[in-house]
């Protein structure tokens, strides 16, 4: 089951048991509006009205509001997966301009390795999101961040070693260029 909201969870539940809204609002107290209204996620019902709900779908309020919480942790998570992504690529860009000015004056070379340092840092963050939430390659990242699902993986060793193998000959190669053109 997908990330799923307050409102999608009432107007499922509700549809589960055949009820409609009329139904519904007649056992709450409340108008017929007032349940569109939760369902359309144009407001959202109080705590009592939660609890009261809870009951009526014989369910806990942990159930009932886990969806919403789950898009909260998951917005997070996602917003923090992409500001580590781009404090990379930044640190990387001016790291790579940083080498190819290096040669007028040894302060580009001074920050090209700082900005190494901050791409490692922010590449090690990542890392340990990715490790927090079991998702280790690129594709279960991309399905995590459009999803907030994690997919399980059949071949993820495999995937794995290749990543790693593939990274390191792509870092490989970027060190010799950087070395063939330094020296």
């Amino acid at each position: 089951m997908g990330l799923v909201t307050i409102s999608e969870q009432l107007r499922q539940l509700r549809q589960q048991r055949q009820w409609n809204q009329d139904t519904v609002a007649e056992r709450l107290h409340v108008s017929r509006q007032t349940i569109s209204n939760w369902e359309n996620d144009r407001s959202l019902p109080d705590l009592q009205s939660l609890l009261l709900l809870a009951d009526l779908y014989h369910i806990t309020l942990d159930d009932l509001v886990r969806g919403e919480l789950n898009m909260v942790e998951f917005k997070r998570t996602k917003h923090r997966l992409l500001g580590d992504t781009l404090g990379t690529v930044l640190a990387l860009s001016v790291f790579l301009l940083a080498s190819v000015l290096q040669e007028s004056n040894r302060w580009w070379l001074i920050l090209g390795i700082l900005a190494l340092i901050v791409q490692g840092y922010f590449g090690f963050r990542s890392l340990q999101l990715s490790r927090r939430k079991n998702i280790y390659t690129m594709a279960e990242i991309l399905n995590y961040l459009k999803t907030g699902q994690i997919r399980p993986s059949n071949h993820r060793r495999t995937r794995i070693i290749l990543e790693t193998v593939g990274a390191l000959l792509i870092g490989g190669l970027t060190g010799g260029i950087f070395a063939w053109f330094w020296l």
